[in-house]
């Protein structure tokens, strides 16, 4: 049992963290805010607005330190009776126990404010299911890091046996033992943690010119405009926007050309930094991922967390030979939810560390592929959106809004596509479905990981003998839906069957794998 009686305080640091994290959400909003009434006032008519600004961020910085340096001041850690405890509060005290043996993953993360002190932040997970941290240190130093993380370690590898407490004697009956004997105290053996993965330099940057960040970086800009959208001077932005449009056609082109392009390398930036001197290691019960330039992080996944294992094939990393694989995880926080165990990896190469890595599965492609009966349904739905387009188009915007008549050839096509792509297997325990939309989906996932599952069927699909299944399966707090598309409906009943853990339905089905 481990017992400290010394009681820890975070680093200063934690100080300014705590100020500048209330602060960021406030300043930059509101200074672009001042920014463009800047533009549409001028400058003359803005100084009393930039000095109730500036007042207003002095008084906000103030208070900002205060309440941190007292949330600092107030906290403390230590460890007793093998439990993680903390003190914290600003106002009301709090206290916080975690036996060790709760403790599921220590993750680390290296801010810019933390690396040029040598400090980290420690995010404690357990299977609390609320999904968050159970609790986290905002600073502390390597060397104390290094330290929980050994005494959690140690903490979790003694394994309490209870003396045994009665025992038979010679005329048959029970009699109790002296409850005085020591309990025995068994080491668990872990190994050193090997390292199974490193992205080059080269993956990196195809990673970040492929990632598609330009999208997020789009509709991050777009939900910022939608929530601060009351307090824009939109009459002063529609003015300048017809006076940018009436610049010219080939003008209007350009300036969004060069805004798509910044995007992109933005989005190409930020992928590199965040996942710079990426690696994988394993002790052969959790997986560690470190990644990051910049902020360096280091994610701990259980393995007997892990769900399932989904490879990812774009159409252009796919031409490429390339791949992603993601783990789902159970009760993860943030990353630990669902992340990328190998962001970037020729497919060829993928099996056996992932072999390595996650003992157990079987990665093989799916062998058993969808009904031709069913590979209109693949295109069918689409229609409901194509067909208003075209009559809509043709009639606006003829005779150019005929050549949306090739949208139809295009959806025939794309629904050839996804029924060739598609199919599904049953290998031992453990099923394989796949799927594209445009990516091409690979979910490995052992049957007792399946939280449920689902046949849906409509008339029309009644009407050829198919129907569509899905597999739920837990992903971090929430569930991730798997399907197998326009399958027979002999092929669904089989797998249901296999899914309710029948011995008999088990031999037949690795029967016609033989025969097969």
């Amino acid at each position: 049992m481990y017992d400290s009686k010394e009681r820890y305080q975070l680093h200063w640091v934690m100080i300014g963290i705590g100020a500048l994290q209330t602060l960021k959400d406030v300043i930059f909003p509101v200074a672009l805010l001042f920014g463009i009434n800047m533009m549409r006032d001028g400058v003359k008519q803005s100084i009393i607005p930039i000095l109730i600004m500036l007042f207003f961020f002095t008084a906000l910085l103030f208070v900002s330190f205060l309440t941190s340096y007292i949330r600092w001041k107030r906290f403390v850690y230590w460890f007793e009776d093998d439990e993680l405890r903390m003190e914290y509060g600003l106002f009301v005290r709090k206290k916080r126990y975690i036996p060790f043996e709760r403790i599921q993953s220590l993750d680390f993360t290296e801010s810019i404010f933390h690396r040029p002190l040598g400090l980290v932040k420690i995010n404690i997970e357990t299977a609390s299911g609320s999904g968050e941290a159970e609790a986290s240190l905002a600073a502390v130093s390597k060397e104390a890091a290094h330290a929980i993380e050994v005494i959690v370690r140690e903490g979790k590898k003694k394994v309490i046996v209870q003396p045994q407490l009665a025992r038979l004697t010679e005329d048959g009956m029970y009699e109790e033992m002296p409850s005085l004997q020591e309990e025995r105290v068994v080491e668990k053996k872990r190994e050193a943690p090997r390292s199974v993965f490193k992205m080059s330099s080269k993956d990196l940057l195809i990673l970040a010119t492929t990632s598609g960040g330009i999208g997020v970086i789009l509709s991050g800009l777009l939900l910022f405009f939608s929530q601060f959208s009351d307090l824009i001077p939109l009459e002063w932005l529609a003015f300048q926007m017809r006076e940018f449009i009436q610049s010219g056609i080939t003008f209007v082109v350009l300036v969004i050309g060069v805004i798509l392009l910044i995007a992109w390398l933005l989005s190409v930036g930020w992928t590199f930094l965040s996942y710079a001197r990426f690696e994988v290691k394993t002790d052969g019960e959790n997986i560690f991922i470190t990644r990051g330039l910049i902020e360096k992080k280091r994610v701990t996944v259980p393995l007997k967390r892990v769900q399932s294992v989904e490879l990812v094939e774009n159409p252009f990393r796919q031409l490429f030979g390339l791949c992603t694989v993601t783990l789902h995880s159970a009760g993860g926080v943030g990353d630990g939810e669902r992340l990328n165990l190998f962001p970037l990896v020729r497919k060829k190469d993928v099996y056996e560390p992932l072999r390595r890595i996650i003992p157990g599965y079987t990665f093989d492609e799916p062998t058993r592929k969808m009904p031709k009966r069913g590979r209109h349904f693949f295109r069918r739905l689409r229609y409901v959106w194509i067909l208003p387009v075209i009559v809509g188009m043709s009639y606006y915007f003829y005779p150019y809004g005929l050549l949306t008549l090739l949208l139809v050839p295009l959806n025939i096509a794309y629904g050839w596509w996804q029924h060739r792509s598609a199919g599904y297997d049953i290998v031992d325990q453990q099923l394989i479905l796949r799927t594209r939309s445009l990516t091409l989906r690979t979910m490995y996932v052992q049957k007792h990981r399946i939280q449920s599952m689902t046949w849906r069927q409509s008339y029309f699909h009644g009407r050829k003998e198919i129907g569509t299944l899905e597999v739920y399966i837990k992903s971090g707090m929430f569930a991730t839906v798997a399907q197998a598309p326009f399958i027979d409906h002999e092929e669904g009943e089989r797998l249901f069957e296999w899914y309710d853990h029948s011995p008999t339905i088990q031999k037949e089905l690795d029967a016609s794998h033989s025969v097969e």
